[in-house]
């Protein structure tokens, strides 16, 4: 397992599998996945409501959880939102969500793809 398949690096996984073996690996990768999408979610409502402390917790925490499994375009999407909502650019943060969004989707299809099977992911855009 080596480089970057789809949007995840594939380095950070082994490095977990190494860690805690194969189940360690499938419950963070659940534990990302359900964790994700209501903190997604969170953002997205804070924003509407011009909540940026709401945004910017959202933000760090998905930022830190995508970090553990190499997720790193969704970990510096929400590390650039995180900090602009801390210096209250709401402007600057909404169209980053999409972006975000769909950064989310792509390391969620790489992160479920079936073992062997992750170059079919591969994104240049990641």
């Amino acid at each position: 397992m080596e480089g970057n398949a789809g949007c995840i690096d594939l380095r950070a996984l082994e490095r977990l599998r190494t860690l805690g073996g194969g189940e360690l690996l499938t419950n963070m990768v659940h534990l990302f996945i359900s964790h994700a999408e209501p903190v997604l979610r969170d953002a997205e409502i804070a924003l509407g409501r011009g909540d940026l402390e709401g945004v910017r917790r959202a933000a760090h925490s998905l930022k830190s959880s995508a970090a553990n499994l190499g997720a790193y375009q969704v970990q510096n999407l929400a590390g650039t939102i995180e900090d602009l909502a801390e210096h209250g650019r709401i402007e600057e943060v909404q169209p980053l969500m999409a972006e975000l969004q769909k950064a989310y989707l792509m390391a969620k299809t790489s992160l479920l793809a079936p073992p062997g099977k992750e170059d079919l992911f591969e994104n240049p855009d990641c």
